[in-house]
């Protein structure tokens, strides 16, 4: 391949993923792993760069990625991935694998050959096992992995994979800040422009333009919803309905590029808002409020979580189980806040913090869900559309 061609879709500095893998290859000394095989597309990405558009399709794997604990990492792939490899990822090391259209289950020797140049037969396995982590690889390939490699140990990764993950990285908290602020600014050009009779499909159609006009790769979901027959209807999409006076609208999207993405969420009220709906908004706001100033290092994230409910519960609405959760290259990465999660906050984290109340048979829906950063200083809010009053289209 032409030197030319090296990196020359690189999403960050070779640096940035050399560096992942060194915090990688520590905490697999720890846990005495010999080598970590990744196959989800945010993990083979985060730690070798590799780009490529194939992940939705399920033939055959996109690529596996083997980190060893000290030596360079490999890249096992299908041959016509050798352009992307060379092009976007800094690896050097590849194993490519011929014909996998007419030949897709090919990859499971590919990847026991890979293994055993790598670290041998009888090695400790790290794999995507635990919270928040799904193989993506075939069950066959699974199966014959296993079998040919019978004396190997497979064991648990996920607690290595998220201790990298949990934390970004200056260039990370960067892009998740550029892609807060294209998000913000695609909802408030939409509700802006709302009107009566658009429908939940119109409102949702103008943010995710007004996203790619500002640079984002697409919408990672939307959430838009309005009226008593959908306030029910958890994490929908949107439908042809027209939003009527009364209704409380939710705008629950998220923005992507290169796999980073963002979910922010805000609510309107079509017509003039009665009193409870004032007030129920006005409880939210506080509660995201009481969160983002127990969101500080040294807390734990059940704390967070008890710090919104404490508001919350001045209301007679129903809540959620959760007040947020982590996110960067997925929408929900750990640690979840909530009254169970134990871990302990730390600069370098990014949470979407999201305390409702559900009124789905009257009222409706009350939520602010904002971009939050934790710092040495504690949080700091990255969204930027204007909260502090229920917005009301008239």
């Amino acid at each position: 391949m032409n030197d030319d061609l090296r990196l020359r879709w690189e999403d960050f500095p070779a640096h940035e993923y050399q560096s992942r893998v060194e915090k990688a290859q520590r905490l697999m000394h720890d846990a005495d792993i010999e080598v970590l095989l990744l196959t989800e597309q945010e993990n083979v990405e985060y730690f070798s760069g590799f780009q490529t558009g194939h992940w939705t399709s399920r033939t055959f794997p996109t690529a596996f990625l083997l980190l060893h604990a000290s030596k360079e990492p490999v890249m096992v792939l299908p041959d016509f991935f050798v352009g992307n490899a060379h092009a976007s990822s800094w690896i050097d090391r590849t194993v490519l694998v011929p014909e996998p259209h007419a030949n897709p289950r090919q990859f499971g020797p590919a990847l026991v050959s890979a293994i055993e140049d790598l670290v041998g037969s009888t090695a400790r396995i790290g794999i995507e096992w635990g919270t928040h982590m799904t193989p993506m690889w075939n069950a066959a390939d699974q199966d014959h992995v296993r079998t040919a490699l019978s004396g190997a140990d497979f064991v648990p990764a996920a607690d290595v994979v998220w201790n990298c993950r949990m934390y970004k990285s200056p260039l990370e908290i960067d892009r998740m800040r550029w892609l807060t602020e294209l998000t913000d600014g695609a909802i408030s050009d939409t509700r802006a422009q709302l009107e009566p009779g658009m429908t939940e499909q119109d409102i949702a159609n103008s943010i995710q333009k007004g996203m790619l006009d500002r640079g984002a790769d697409g919408a990672a979901f939307r959430n838009v919803r309005a009226g008593s027959e959908r306030y029910a209807c958890s994490d929908s999409l949107p439908q042809d309905r027209p939003i009527g006076d009364g209704d409380t609208l939710l705008i629950d999207i998220g923005a992507t590029y290169r796999t980073y993405t963002t979910d922010v969420a805000y609510v309107t009220h079509t017509g003039r808002a009665t009193p409870a709906h004032h007030e129920n908004y006005e409880l939210v706001i506080r509660a995201h409020e009481a969160a983002v100033a127990a969101a500080k290092p040294g807390a734990l994230a059940k704390d967070v979580f008890f710090a919104s409910l404490d508001i919350l519960e001045q209301s007679s609405l129903r809540t959620l189980d959760m007040c947020g959760h982590a996110i960067g290259m997925e929408v929900h990465e750990p640690p979840m806040l909530t009254p169970y999660d134990e871990t302990r906050l730390e600069p370098g984290m990014t949470f979407a913090v999201e305390p409702w109340l559900y009124d789905t048979e009257g009222l409706g829906l009350f939520c602010v869900e904002e971009i939050v950063q934790i710092t040495e200083g504690g949080a700091q809010i990255l969204s930027q559309v204007p909260r502090d009053t229920l917005l009301e289209i008239v």
